[in-house]
């Protein structure tokens, strides 16, 4: 596949052209379930052992070393683990971080120490942090991780380049490579405004934990077949009949331009994403049926922006720039 997408190989359909260059890789999907990977367990005389972190390992390895082969330059990303496992040791799903801590060789504990074992090779480490409810609650299960748990995940890694477990050693991005809420027209779904304000919340809890790249699954829903509860209606557009006749949902006005205030002992943290770099973002408080001018703030070379704004609960705020308007975000 790397040397099919090295951006050298002659498209077969086209003579004289090449097939474009892939220079981001992802190793596998979800190795802690074992709908994706098996065994995730083996039995011994003491009860049961993890099977599939070390099964894992040797796959992202070999994966790593073929795609780095072809480009060096590739980045290799490792496969999004899935958020929640079983209680008990030998069923079907290993909870996420107990796969981790197996497949970096790094303890329990607030201060985890890595111990010795066999290497593995990845540029950027990943998750799929799915959550039930608001992006701010929390798993329940101290080995799941869902939004606001993905530190649980990442600070196992510091301990495992210290120890030289981590090839290269050198600082891995965290990718979230999968996440969404359904909305209606799932009957089980959120409303569509709803979906939206958890997006804007989702995407700033795990900027606040250090997320590089955040893709959002899906871009438009599914085709309702058989029905709309048995697909996944999480895109940030309504299905029309061609992608040229569907409808933008709140969430996608969110996505390209999310804004929070979340609001502690009357201190609203303003946080969000401009369309575009370096632009002066204007935030507004609405007074009545008029928005005023309640803080001025720069969009940086990432295009967050970042603020405090003493306000009052049940205010409605919002961003602007340009001809681009965000949401609104009422105060809690």
């Amino acid at each position: 596949m790397a040397k099919r997408y090295s951006g050298t190989f002659p498209d077969p359909l086209t003579p004289g052209a090449t097939l474009p260059a892939i220079t981001t890789w992802q190793a596998w999907n979800e190795p802690n379930l074992s709908v994706d990977l098996t065994p995730q367990w083996t039995r011994t005389a003491s009860g049961w052992k993890a099977a599939s972190p070390g099964i894992y390992r040797k796959l992202l390895n070999a994966f790593y070393a073929g795609v780095k082969s072809v480009r060096p330059d590739n980045l290799v990303v490792t496969a999004g683990t899935g958020p929640y496992g079983d209680l008990n040791e030998g069923d079907a799903r290993m909870p996420p971080v107990r796969f981790w801590r197996e497949l970096l060789c790094v303890g329990k504990g607030a201060r985890p120490k890595a111990r010795r074992c066999a290497k593995v090779s990845f540029d950027a480490i990943a998750h799929h942090p799915y959550p039930i409810g608001p992006p701010r609650r929390t798993a329940r299960n101290a080995d799941d991780a869902v939004v606001p748990d993905v530190r649980k995940i990442t600070r196992l890694v510091g301990p495992a380049l210290r120890a030289g477990t981590i090839r290269p050693r050198k600082s891995k991005p965290l990718w979230i490579t999968e996440i969404s809420w359904d909305s209606s027209p799932d009957p089980d779904g959120l409303p569509l405004a709803e979906q939206a304000t958890y997006l804007e919340g989702a995407l700033y809890v795990l900027y606040q934990q250090g997320a590089d790249v955040v893709t959002w699954f899906n871009l438009r829903d599914d085709a309702p077949t058989p029905s709309y509860a048995a697909t996944y209606q999480s895109g940030i557009f309504l299905r029309g009949a061609s992608p040229s006749e569907d409808t933008p949902k709140p969430a996608y006005t969110a996505f390209r331009f999310p804004f929070t205030a979340y609001r502690n002992s009357g201190i609203a943290r303003l946080w969000g994403m401009a369309p575009a770099a370096g632009v002066s973002v204007t935030v507004q408080a609405q007074r009545g049926n008029q928005w005023v001018t309640a803080a001025t703030l720069r969009a940086r070379g990432d295009r967050t922006f970042t603020g405090r704004l003493r306000v009052g609960p049940n205010t409605n705020l919002r961003a602007t720039t340009g001809t681009d308007t965000s949401l609104v975000w009422r105060t809690q």
